[in-house]
């Protein structure tokens, strides 16, 4: 069996590969970070697992025609290396990091501190979590908060940058409370199976070409 450090370090090379980010809730997932006035957002997690599969790779489509017309495969087959027929009309998917977290603060929905939740990480975020020199997933007086930060101003895309670890380790809980939040993650595994067949991915994108 693979040790969590042997995990890591797929991971990370993963993730070398794959350089490619929520205010609706959806299947147990956090959803968009909100935005203050002045453009930033964040929150302070803490990366749980509730077995060795501390983190998967996820590949979606979100594809909007002129007309706003979406096509949306929430999980592509390339998640789990099979044919998609969108990505063979060169529609190159959206790649997202995912895994379980303990929101530990949330400024803006204060009502999510407590939640053990899956969220979506952007690779600058999931890079820093599988190059840290320790267990990001440490739940711990060892382990560490992690500090989600993204920032929109005066750009296009937002910027994840300003995220890192927090200066001092701290425990997530007693150990009841750990013990709670770690039954309450969601197998990383179960998340993994495509949306739709080929056939019925192939069929909904066409049918978005001739409609959008």
């Amino acid at each position: 069996m693979k040790t969590k450090t042997a995990k890591l370090s797929e991971a990370r090379q993963k993730l070398l590969h794959n350089n490619k980010g929520m205010k609706k809730d959806f299947d147990g997932f956090y959803g968009k970070l909100v935005y203050n006035k002045e453009g930033n957002a964040g929150i302070i997690m803490r990366p749980i697992a509730s077995d060795e599969t501390f983190m998967v790779t996820r590949y979606n489509h979100a594809l909007l025609s002129p007309s706003k017309k979406w096509c949306i495969i929430d999980v592509c087959a390339a998640t789990i290396e099979e044919a998609c027929p969108i990505c063979e009309r060169d529609s190159k998917p959206k790649v997202n990091y995912v895994t379980n977290i303990v929101v530990v603060g949330d400024p803006l929905r204060p009502e999510n501190v407590g939640k053990v939740m899956l969220i979506n990480l952007p690779a600058t975020a999931a890079t820093m979590l599988t190059d840290a020199d320790f267990d990001a997933w440490d739940t711990s007086a060892n382990g560490y908060n992690f500090m989600l930060k993204a920032s929109r101003a005066g750009k296009t895309f937002p910027s994840y940058d300003a995220s890192g670890f927090e200066k001092n380790p701290s425990a997530l809980g007693t150990p009841e409370e750990i013990g709670a939040y770690v039954a309450a993650c969601v197998p990383l595994n179960s998340i993994l199976q495509p949306s739709f067949s080929y056939a019925e991915t192939a069929r909904r994108y066409e049918q978005w070409l001739r409609f959008r």
